[in-house]
């Protein structure tokens, strides 16, 4: 059976898809390692990403934007260690999808426990 133009073409943008999605994973896991853990250690943090949401807290206190009313009871050296990577998580992949919903949560609790 002969495959069409089109069904080669859908064929060809579903494998392309297929691999930035898997890199956007990589690229998630890197952030998570590189850049949210240390910044969570430094700042007594814990970061959460889930149900279409993700930002930084400590205690009742929280981050997930610049704009974030509750942005005002992190410190100033933690405000400015997460503002630009609230920028970076809040670039948008695709429509609708931003980066930070890539990055896996981590909370000061969760390392306390693991040794």
């Amino acid at each position: 059976m002969m495959v069409t133009q089109p069904e080669l073409y859908v064929t060809q943008l579903d494998l392309l898809l297929g691999r930035f999605e898997a890199d956007l994973d990589t690229l998630g896991h890197r952030i998570r390692k590189e850049v949210i853990i240390p910044a969570c250690k430094k700042h007594d943090l814990s970061f959460y990403s889930r149900s279409g949401d993700f930002y930084f807290a400590k205690g009742k206190a929280t981050c997930g934007s610049v704009s974030d009313p509750f942005h005002d009871k992190l410190s100033d050296a933690a405000l400015e260690t997460v503002r630009p990577i609230l920028k970076l998580l809040n670039m948008e992949t695709s429509h609708g999808q931003y980066l930070g919903y890539k990055v896996a949560s981590w909370t000061r609790r969760r390392a306390r426990a693991t040794p």
